[in-house]
């Protein structure tokens, strides 16, 4: 099963844009980052040249030396003989370079080079956690791959550009979705929050329709990204990686999404615990969430640290693990637990990929507000519904009363088509995607005339 990703337009962009910088995508494991820039060299260059430093680690005497690229292509012709390297249609890829530390110092020498382009991968948990000689400041394009987003994932089902277009028109003039639409999609938003973004569980479910094949593929990544703790975490911080992350699921099921430390231990202390929060946020593992103390620009400086909730960095490993019974109840509505923890994980995972960071407010005088996200020079409370009383949102109704932030919107997000309601606007889970961070890229979408067709 063929997926296409966003990052493919960037991955474009970059190679026209004539930069003398590498490509460097970043990610946790599994999110897809071999695959998108093998595709992108296969199709976009006369010759493409691969070196996996992970499967092959002979390749790393290839950056023995001296670093400069004249040398560098000469190691590699003679480790891979038959190399062929077309003057300005070359591409290089470097996957797993984070087990080649001399090769990231090597980026910068290669980017300068005219006659080739290089792009890398590597996973978020070794490159956040080697020592590099030289790190390449300012010759790398570096970019974060995530799971499949909710527009990445309704590609995959076949859904058309024409119908993002009509729903992307109906975010912008705040008009309601067409009926069909808004029902075909709010299903499939259900189903992506069963089967997550992790593109192995996709495209199984895809190729089978069996939510026993995406479950198994689930849970065998949550229990690699355990090994992965085991593999590059530093010894003293092993044991607290590993309390903090095996109860994850189990606090955001719990009801109360704040991560306590006392799930671990009455003792336990966020100072001890901090270098292990701080592992999980830089590996991709989790999605930290932190409390503000107010909302207001800029929420960075307003965060509490110590007060959290940690997301699982796909919903689909979370609804794997904590879901029991038919997923297909679960779809039809036919479960009676409360299973809106899914749905704000879903949530928190789309403006990750939006390029929002996540903050949250709690307030005992006003309640608490699922997530703040800034716009402009705006604060706008999102509030995430998964049942039908999506217009009781009485601790986003006192914070927008408070003058002193000057909040001029808010969005609910719930099973409602779009509906505005004084500050409030009501709209479908799904249009989550729309919800762009200040300058991120946004992926263009071709203006069609008519809705081709529906799912």
């Amino acid at each position: 099963m063929e997926l296409k990703r966003e990052i493919y337009n960037r991955l474009l962009s970059w190679k026209i844009s004539g930069k003398n910088k590498a490509f460097l995508l970043k990610g946790a494991r599994q999110t897809g980052k071999t695959y998108i820039i093998r595709k992108f060299g296969k199709e976009n260059y006369g010759s493409f040249i691969e070196i996996n430093f992970f499967d092959n680690p002979d390749a790393i005497s290839v950056f023995d030396g001296n670093l400069d690229s004249r040398t560098i292509l000469a190691n590699l012709s003679a480790l891979y003989p038959g190399t062929r390297i077309i003057p300005g249609k070359t591409l290089i890829f470097l996957d797993e370079i984070q087990e080649c530390p001399r090769a990231i110092s090597a980026l910068k020498p290669l980017a300068a080079d005219p006659i080739i382009d290089v792009a890398a991968s590597g996973s978020l948990l070794g490159l956040n956690h080697n020592s590099f000689p030289s790190y390449p400041t300012g010759y790398t394009k570096e970019e974060v791959m995530y799971p499949l987003s909710f527009h990445e994932f309704a590609e995959a089902f076949g859904l058309s550009e024409a119908v993002f277009s009509h729903i992307r028109e109906c975010f912008m003039e705040r008009k309601p979705i067409n009926t069909a639409i808004h029902k075909s999609l709010s299903s499939l938003w259900m189903t992506y929050i069963i089967i997550g973004g992790m593109p192995d569980a996709v495209s199984a479910f895809i190729d089978t329709r069996n939510f026993d094949e995406a479950l198994e593929i689930q849970r065998t990544l949550y229990n690699q990204y355990a090994i992965d703790i085991s593999k590059y975490a530093a010894k003293e911080d092993k044991a607290k990686i590993h309390d903090i992350y095996s109860r994850v699921p189990a606090v955001l099921s719990s009801g109360s999404r704040r991560f306590m430390l006392s799930e671990i231990s009455r003792s336990a202390r966020f100072e001890r615990y901090e270098s292990g929060f701080r592992w999980l946020y830089d590996s991709g593992t989790v999605l930290p969430c932190f409390n503000v103390k107010e909302p207001m620009m800029p929420l960075e400086i307003n965060a509490e640290r110590n007060l959290q909730k940690l997301f699982m960095s796909d919903t689909g490993m979370l609804s794997g693990l904590t879901i029991r019974g038919s997923r297909l109840g679960f779809l039809k509505g036919e479960m009676n637990a409360n299973l809106g923890y899914i749905f704000e994980n879903a949530i928190a995972q789309e403006l990750k990929a939006a390029g929002h960071d996540l903050f949250y407010f709690d307030r005992k005088s006003i309640g608490e507000v699922d997530f703040l996200i800034q716009e402009g020079l705006s604060i706008v409370p999102v509030e995430v519904k998964s049942g039908r009383n999506w217009r009781c949102h009485r601790a986003l109704d006192k914070l927008i009363a408070i003058d002193n932030y000057r909040i001029r919107k808010a969005f609910v997000l719930s099973e409602s088509n779009i509906e505005e309601d004084g500050k409030v606007l009501n709209m479908p889970w799904y249009m989550t995607m729309f919800m762009k961070a200040a300058g991120d890229e946004d992926t263009e979408l071709p203006e069609l005339s008519e809705l081709e067709r529906l799912l």
